[in-house]
């Protein structure tokens, strides 16, 4: 899973590994018969007002955005004559649609892709105290409209498509999906169809970074009895290299960079416990959910030549790291002879590192025929 390049300075954050929604081409060990067909449609809002850090500290999105109007010149404080309160808030609403064929017993066609409108929002508000008055006019005036610029400067914002994953699942373990014990392989790309922030657009956000991955994913499962499953389901991703566009520091006009996001490792542990009834099952679930990606890495600019160019460095603070709890509940109404499920999951961040601390809410539903 590529993480979305962002360019505006303020915006950065946003670069988060934020999968919040299964985009596998597999939950489980199980296969569709030849000719068979699934179709899945899954809606996840999520929101965050915190960030998990470097040091895996949890961080307001408000404390980090003053701190990068300080950085940008801003005094933010003067005891007793003004200070300035930052706010921050993401949100992000996510459609995922995904198509499984079953080719033969043993082999499945998949592909995946999704619209996102993803938002983060930022204010700032000067808050005046006793000696504000003592401030010289064009001083006030000053600080006024900074503040007022700041309000709506760290705004952005993107609705498009993201990127679209394909890819073939085979069972390796297994003689069919009623055997105890089961492993398929997933072998996929993910090509990329998401939106690219165009540069010399401030607020502009990245749902997808242009570049190509290769991946394999791998799905355990162990079925004790017909109501409990237990699955461990990973994915391993190489993120080729690729190019993007960059404001050109000297000029109007854009330069190329050559870039490459690092290794993306996803893991997730599922507990299911299904609840038999005449005309539906009931089910609930539980995952654990972790995942990581390294460093980043990208050309620097070369003053004197005026461009990007030489070997990829290593960007500080773009390796990241989340793990968080996925309880959800359903049911299927597979005894009355309609292969439907829905189901409802909810998102819970523990611990991580350069990430979103997001909450997020889903709904799903598969249909088979």
């Amino acid at each position: 899973m590529s993480k979305p390049s962002c360019r505006h300075p303020a915006l950065w954050l946003v670069a988060s590994s934020l999968a919040l929604a299964n985009e596998t081409l597999a939950d489980t060990a199980k296969l569709l018969p030849p000719g068979a067909s699934h179709l899945r449609y899954q809606y996840t809002s999520a929101e965050a007002d915190e960030y998990f850090n470097a040091s895996g500290d949890r961080r307001s999105l408000g404390a980090i955005y003053q701190e990068k109007l300080q950085e940008n010149g801003l005094p933010t404080e003067e005891p007793s004559v003004y200070s300035v309160d930052a706010g921050g808030q993401f949100s992000q609403v996510r459609h995922d649609l995904y198509f499984e064929y079953g080719i033969t017993a043993s082999l499945n066609f998949g592909l995946w892709t999704h619209y996102l409108d993803r938002r983060l929002e930022y204010s700032a508000s000067l808050e005046r105290e006793a000696g504000w008055s003592a401030l010289s006019s064009p001083m006030q005036v000053g600080l006024e409209g900074a503040v007022a610029v700041a309000d709506s400067a760290g705004d952005g914002s993107a609705s498009a498509l993201g990127d679209t994953v394909i890819g073939l699942k085979y069972r390796l373990i297994g003689e069919d999906n009623d055997a105890p014990f089961r492993l398929a392989s997933t072998l996929g790309v993910r090509l990329p169809t998401g939106h690219v922030a165009d540069p010399l657009k401030p607020g502009d956000i990245s749902l997808g970074d242009g570049q190509t991955d290769a991946g394999i994913w791998f799905a355990w499962d162990w079925e004790p009895d017909d109501r409990w499953l237990f699955n461990l389901h990973t994915r391993h991703e190489y993120q080729f290299k690729g190019e993007e566009d960059e404001a050109d520091p000297a000029s109007p006009g854009t330069l190329s960079k050559e870039f490459q996001p690092g290794f993306y490792h996803y893991a997730e542990l599922l507990a299911h416990r299904r609840i038999p009834r005449p005309d539906f099952n009931g089910f609930v679930a539980l995952k654990v959910i972790y995942e990581t990606e390294a460093v980043r890495r990208e050309q620097q600019y070369d003053t004197a030549a005026e461009r990007y160019r030489g070997d990829l460095k290593a960007v500080e603070g773009t390796d990241s790291m989340l793990l968080r709890l996925e309880p959800e509940i359903g049911f299927n109404l597979y005894p009355s002879g309609i292969p439907v499920s829905a189901r409802l999951y909810y998102g819970l961040p523990l611990r991580g590192k350069n990430s979103l601390a997001a909450e997020y809410l889903g709904l799903r539903f598969d249909v088979f025929w």
